[in-house]
């Protein structure tokens, strides 16, 4: 909070545990592991169902589409494609323009087991919801979206693929 002088009257004298930034930081420490929980027994990651959710909301889409939408190299989501069409989960075929770009497209399987996937995590989303009540979800929602703004950060309603670890 700035003070009318222009200093910062909080950060100068809070200890780290007072501070939002540190709540938040712990948030995104819990967060994919009470969602990695709710898929694992399903056999993929929290970024490969990102990389699916990605492709089930936004339909086919290019593998530097998907890693820019991650913000990964990339090669990492070449990796990671290369793994989902592997398990059956992912088919590739030319871009109906331009034949030397591959899309990625979900096959029955992994349109089936995003479904399955997106309920699970679907769970979490509840469980926030349950914590905070509908208008404690909502007006964080709010919050959120004030600070992912303040901090240089877009609402663009593009799927991304997420989450995926930094």
């Amino acid at each position: 909070i700035r003070r009318s002088d222009g200093s910062d009257g909080m950060a100068g004298t809070m200890r780290h545990e007072q501070r939002l930034i540190f709540e938040l930081w712990q948030l995104r420490q819990v967060m994919p592991k009470a969602l990695d929980r709710e898929i694992e027994s399903l056999g993929i990651t929290m970024p490969q169902f990102g990389t699916l959710n990605a492709i089930a909301v936004a339909g086919p889409q290019s593998g530097a589409d998907l890693a820019r939408r991650a913000d990964v190299r990339p090669q990492t989501m070449a990796s990671m494609l290369t793994g989902l069409v592997d398990a059956g989960l992912l088919e590739r075929h030319p871009h109906p323009v331009h034949k030397r770009i591959l899309l990625a497209d979900l096959t029955t399987p992994g349109r089936q087991l995003w479904r399955t996937a997106s309920d699970r995590v679907g769970r979490v989303e509840r469980r926030l919801h349950d914590t905070l009540g509908d208008s404690g979800y909502e007006a964080m929602r709010a919050q959120t979206r004030a600070l992912v703004v303040e901090l240089g950060g877009s609402l663009e309603q593009q799927p991304a693929v997420w989450p995926w670890p930094r």
